[in-house]
């Protein structure tokens, strides 16, 4: 069973985690171990607790105020994360960039979620189900990739599950959930539809990673 930790911000309401949570009995072969976010208010953490998973507050401003530099920060997080032997980390929210400090500690084995359709490395787009091909929203986040998909007019928006690479960079592509655009979409109710295939897509996502490391251990 694979041991996942997952690290959020107080700007996401924590969905994807909760997916988690729900879905590691039976959707994946997993296990959420921690809870980590960089804000004490973040509702993930009401999550985490009430379904008894241990927390951690690290909060990078507290960092920055005392003049220590990002590195300190990312390696002291890394440290709290490897008390709970992760053979993941999932950035579900997670709004905080990290650098080959923190990615360091946990080689391709970070995942992340981006709220658009990336393509695949070496790709520039992604190729829709209608053979026209998605604007991947680099740099956005949330309501604002919503409102880039309906302001270019494409029929399609998504969120892509991919592997954070060592240099920090978008890797494989593991996942994508994806929904058509409809006729008077906002980008409120265009995320509304758009979450629970991320849900989908996310959990889809760690059975493959959890039944593959089943075959390597026991093939």
């Amino acid at each position: 069973m694979k041991r996942i930790a997952v690290l959020i911000s107080n700007k996401s309401g924590g969905s994807n985690l909760q997916a988690m949570l729900d879905g590691q009995a039976e959707a994946f072969d997993g296990q959420v171990v921690c809870v980590a976010s960089d804000k004490e208010d973040a509702y993930g953490l009401v999550r985490a607790r009430e379904a008894d998973v241990p927390t951690i507050t690290l909060d990078h401003a507290d960092y920055a105020a005392k003049g220590k530099p990002r590195q300190m920060y990312e390696e002291a997080l890394a440290h709290k994360l490897q008390k709970h032997y992760p053979d993941l980390v999932v950035l579900a929210g997670w709004t905080y960039e990290l650098s080959e400090t923190f990615l360091r500690f946990f080689p391709w084995r970070v995942l992340s979620i981006h709220p658009g359709l990336l393509p695949d490395p070496g790709y520039h787009k992604f190729k829709l189900p209608d053979g026209e091909f998605a604007d991947p929203c680099f740099g956005l986040a949330g309501g604002n990739a919503m409102q880039a998909v309906l302001a270019s007019g494409q029929k399609w928006a998504g969120s892509s599950i991919f592997a954070y690479t060592p240099d920090g960079a978008v890797g494989p592509v593991l996942g994508r959930g994806m929904v058509s655009v409809e006729d008077g979409d906002t980008p409120e109710k265009l995320a509304a539809r758009v979450k629970p295939e991320e849900h989908k897509a996310l959990r889809k996502a760690l059975a493959e990673i959890c039944a593959i490391a089943a075959t390597a251990r026991y093939g």
